[in-house]
């Protein structure tokens, strides 16, 4: 099963503030009680933030270019922002996060792989006060729920102006915030 997400996540009015006055740069709403956006970085082939140029993975770590960093350091002086990403395919890959607070890097680019200690999502979002009840913030944000950024559009609601649009009809869901996301990946459960 593979997962594979590029994403700018934060308070709306943050995520708003980076992608700027660009109608073309949609945010999404993740199944949260909290008003949180999610701006893919591409929706189908297309780039979807403006200006963004994008994180390379050299070898084991994860680049985000100097222009990147520099426009989330900037935005995220309205409020946090978190660059997410993951790239998993049949128990290999990894997941790796950055999280700007006041106009400054808060920790990362951090990269974390499959069997490595630590995951620089759910800290990230740890970071930007996503709470999951004795469970995870990757699972609680929603991201377990998702494989890609079509999986995104189809099943969260975008936000349009001030609205949050009704949710297209969306897969049940199979997990749980209590239960960590990567449980998922190791096979059924023995119990």
């Amino acid at each position: 099963m593979s997962h594979r997400v590029s994403l700018i996540v934060g308070p709306v009015e943050s995520v708003r503030g980076l992608c700027g006055p660009e109608p073309g740069c949609r945010l999404f709403s993740p199944p949260l009680a909290v008003a949180f956006a999610v701006a893919p970085v591409t929706v189908g082939d297309s780039a979807n933030v403006p200006g963004w140029i994008g994180a390379e993975l050299n070898g084991r770590a994860l680049t985000l270019p100097e222009t990147d960093m520099r426009r989330l350091a900037a935005a995220s002086a309205r409020g946090a922002l978190a660059y997410v990403e993951t790239d998993y395919n049949a128990g290999a890959g990894y997941q790796a996060a950055a999280l700007w607070m006041d106009g400054a890097l808060a920790f990362g680019p951090e990269i974390a792989w499959i069997g490595e200690i630590g995951w620089p999502i759910s800290r990230a979002l740890d970071g930007m006060g996503v709470r999951a009840d004795g469970g995870d913030a990757y699972a609680a944000f929603g991201l377990g729920e998702v494989r890609s950024h079509a999986d995104i559009l189809e099943t969260w609601p975008e936000i349009t102006g001030d609205r949050v649009a009704a949710p297209a009809p969306g897969r049940p869901k199979t997990a749980s915030a209590k239960e960590p996301w990567w449980l998922r990946f190791l096979g059924p459960r023995l119990d």
